[in-house]
């Protein structure tokens, strides 16, 4: 069964009022987990290339979940911090 089965379509309950850029994430990651959960490690490893910048090759299904995990904590606190502040995160960064 897919993680996302009892949800509407794009939606987490933790996403719904977050940024763009927050809900992008939800979808990359949770696309990850459920290709993880069907056993389809050679899909994830690719579809997960969008959300690391390691060496994905030969990881099992437990080392990509942890790698979307980090991923995700890492980028959601600076999409929505920044998309928040209306500002760079962090600190003196040039990029929006």
């Amino acid at each position: 069964m897919s993680l996302a089965a009892n949800r509407r379509p794009g939606h987490s309950r933790w996403s719904r009022d977050r940024p763009v850029c927050g809900r992008m994430l939800d979808t990359e990651a949770l696309a990850v987990a459920n290709l993880c959960a069907a056993d389809h490690l050679d899909t994830a490893r690719q579809r997960i290339r969008s959300l690391v910048g390691r060496a994905t090759d030969d990881r099992s299904a437990g080392e990509l979940s942890r790698a979307t995990v980090e991923s995700v904590a890492e980028n959601s606190v600076d999409a929505v911090r920044s998309s928040l502040a209306g500002r760079p995160w962090p600190p003196g960064s040039t990029t929006r």
